[in-house]
C-alpha cells in the first residue's frame, strides 16, 4: 500500500496546508482502498482515481495526462474514464516501469477496459485527447462490467478507421501570397466508402470538388458553405483519385484528410517515417519525429535507451536543450491504434562539444601556434623581401586556423621561399603549417575583412573587397556567394554578424544582388 510520507519544516504555510490536505486526501483514499475491498466487490462501487482537463491543441490543458493508481486486489478490475463533451478521448495502462498492459481504449465515452491486475501493484493511465477538450474522471472498481454488445474494434475482423493527410498549402482568391487553386491526388484504401475533409484556418471560402482519374465529378455539387467541408462516397480499390480545392474569396492555410472505416488487415497499420540519427551540438534542440500510417487514432510512446519518457506521447520528441550526457542516447518510440502495438526503429542522438567561439581580443590566447613560433610572415604581393602584408582576422574552426587579410603569400621567415595563399590562408593551428584540407576558392580575390562560423559549425560567412562569400567550414568549398555592388564598382564587407537564424553584414555597398 501506498501512503505519502510529508515533511512540514520546508514549506511555507500555504504550501503546509495544501500538502496535509493532500496527504489527508491520499490517505483516506488508500484506508478506503484498503479496508473495503470486500464490500468494493459486493457492491460494485468505483473508486476515482483522478481527474482532469485535456485539450487536443494544448490550449486549455495538456494533451496528456498521467494518472497513478494502485490495484485493489489480485482479480478482475473495471477501470473507466468518463468525459463532459463530444471530444474524442482515450487511455492505456501501464506498469510503473511504462510496460503496457493494454492497448488504447478509445472510441465510447466512456472508455472502459476490463482485465486482470495484480494486487499491491501500482500502475498509472496515459489518458490522451485525441481530439476536442475535455474534463475527465477516471474511476476503478472490482469485477466486470455487465456484458455489452460486441465493440466493432474489438472483434476478430473488425472495422478500424484508417487515415492519411494527403495535402496541405496556402490558398489566396487574390494570388497575392499563394495559389486561387490547387489540385490533389490520393489513392484509396479499398473498395470502401471514404470521407474526405478539408478544413482550414480563417473566414476564407474555401470549396472542393472530387474527380476520378479521367476528370469525372464524384460529387453531386461543390462541397460548400462549411468548415470544415466533408464529402462521402465510395471509392474502388487499387484508383487514384483527386481533388480541386480552391478559394472563392479569401486566403487560408487548408489541410485535406481522407478516411475510411475498414477491416483489420486491409490496410497496414505501419511506421510509414522511421526517426532518423540526428548530430547536434552540446546546447541545441534534437527533435525526432516519427508517422504511423493506416489508422485515424494512433497513441505513441517515446523511449531513450528502452525506458520509457513519461509525458513523450506524440510523433514527436523534443529534447530543447542537450547535454553531452545525452551523446549515444538510442531513441524509439511504439505506437497503437488500440489493437495493434508497432515499434519503430531506434535513432541515435549524437551530442558534440560546443566550439567556444568569440571575436578574437588584444589578450593573447597562448593555447595557439602564432605566440609560441616560428609564426609565418604574412607577404602582401611579395614585390620585394620587406614587404609584409596584413593579417586582419584570424578564425579557428577545429584544428584549423584560418588567417584573412591583404597578403598574397606567406613564409616562414623573412629570408625563406613565399608560398602561395592569396587574401586567405589555411594553417595548422598547432604548428603553423599550411594545410591542404582547406581549399579557398577562386571567388576571393583580394581582401578578407571578416571571418565567422555559423552557429551550427558548419559553414564559413567570408567578407571583404569581393563581396560576401558563404563556405564549406572544412573543405572551403563554396556554397553561395551575394554580389554587393557600390555605384558602378563591386561593394566591400567589413563586418559580419549572426545568430541562429539570421546574418547581418555592414560595408560599403548599396545593392545586394
Amino acid at each position: 500500500m501506498y501512503f505519502p510520507i510529508i515533511s512540514f519544516n520546508t514549506c511555507a504555510p500555504a504550501e503546509r496546508n495544501y500538502f496535509l490536505l493532500h496527504a489527508m486526501a491520499l490517505l483516506f483514499i488508500s484506508a478506503l482502498v484498503f479496508n473495503s475491498t470486500n464490500a468494493i466487490a459486493q457492491n460494485a462501487s468505483s473508486v476515482k482515481i483522478g481527474s482532469g482537463t485535456l485539450d487536443s491543441d494544448r490550449v486549455a490543458g495538456p494533451r496528456w495526462m498521467r494518472v497513478n493508481f494502485e490495484s485493489l486486489a489480485s482479480d478482475i478490475h473495471t477501470i473507466s474514464v468518463a468525459w463532459d463533451n463530444n471530444s474524442d478521448i482515450g487511455f492505456v495502462i501501464r506498469h510503473q516501469d511504462g510496460t503496457l498492459v493494454n492497448p488504447t481504449v478509445s472510441g465510447s465515452n466512456p472508455a472502459i477496459w476490463t482485465g486482470p491486475l495484480d494486487a499491491g501493484e501500482r500502475y498509472y493511465l496515459g489518458v490522451r485527447a485525441n481530439s476536442g477538450a475535455a474534463n475527465f474522471t477516471a474511476t476503478i472498481k472490482l469485477g466486470e462490467e455487465p456484458e455489452q454488445p460486441a465493440d466493432p474494434n474489438d472483434e476478430d475482423g473488425a472495422l478500424v478507421i484508417s487515415a492519411i493527410n494527403f495535402g496541405q498549402g496556402l490558398l489566396d482568391s487574390q494570388r497575392a501570397t499563394g495559389p486561387r487553386f490547387v489540385r490533389l491526388e490520393f489513392d484509396s484504401f479499398a473498395t470502401a466508402m471514404h470521407t474526405i475533409t478539408v478544413s482550414w484556418d480563417s473566414g476564407a471560402d474555401v470549396r472542393f470538388n472530387v474527380l476520378d482519374s479521367d476528370g469525372n465529378r464524384l460529387n453531386d455539387s461543390v462541397v460548400l458553405e462549411s468548415n470544415p467541408g466533408i464529402w462521402t462516397g465510395e471509392l474502388e480499390a487499387n484508383q487514384r483519385y483527386n481533388i480541386g480545392v480552391w478559394s472563392a474569396n479569401g486566403i487560408a492555410n487548408y489541410t485535406a484528410t481522407l478516411e475510411a472505416e475498414l477491416p483489420i488487415g486491409t490496410v497496414p497499420f505501419e511506421i510509414s517515417e522511421q526517426p532518423s540519427d540526428l548530430i547536434v551540438t552540446e546546447g541545441t534542440e534534437a527533435i525526432f519525429s516519427v508517422e504511423a500510417t493506416g489508422r485515424k487514432f494512433v497513441s505513441y510512446q517515446w523511449f531513450a535507451d528502452g525506458q520509457p519518457l513519461v509525458g513523450e506521447n506524440t510523433d514527436s520528441l523534443a529534447l530543447f536543450t542537450t547535454t553531452l550526457a545525452d551523446n549515444g542516447t538510442r531513441y524509439n518510440v511504439e505506437a497503437s491504434d488500440g489493437n495493434d502495438l508497432i515499434t519503430s526503429d531506434s535513432a541515435t542522438l549524437t551530442v558534440r562539444e560546443a566550439l567556444r567561439l568569440g571575436r578574437y581580443s588584444q589578450r593573447a590566447d597562448a593555447s595557439t601556434w602564432i605566440l609560441d613560433g616560428p609564426a609565418p610572415t604574412l607577404d602582401f604581393n611579395t614585390f620585394g623581401p620587406f614587404d609584409d602584408g596584413w593579417g586582419r582576422v584570424l578564425l579557428r574552426v577545429d584544428d584549423v586556423l584560418l588567417v584573412g587579410g591583404d597578403f598574397t603569400g606567406i613564409r616562414r621567415n623573412r629570408n625563406s621561399s613565399t608560398t602561395q595563399r592569396p587574401w586567405l590562408a589555411a594553417l595548422n593551428a598547432i604548428s603553423g603549417q599550411p594545410v591542404s584540407t582547406f581549399e579557398v576558392p577562386s571567388q576571393i580575390d583580394s581582401v578578407v575583412r571578416s571571418l565567422v562560423l555559423s552557429p551550427n559549425g558548419n559553414q564559413v560567412y567570408v567578407g571583404g573587397d569581393f563581396g560576401f562569400l558563404v563556405l564549406n567550414a572544412v573543405t572551403g568549398e563554396l556554397d553561395f556567394e551575394v554580389n554587393l555592388i557600390e555605384g558602378n564598382g563591386q561593394g566591400r564587407v567589413f563586418d559580419i554578424a549572426v545568430s541562429e537564424t539570421q546574418i547581418y553584414i555592414g560595408g560599403e555597398f548599396n545593392n545586394a544582388n
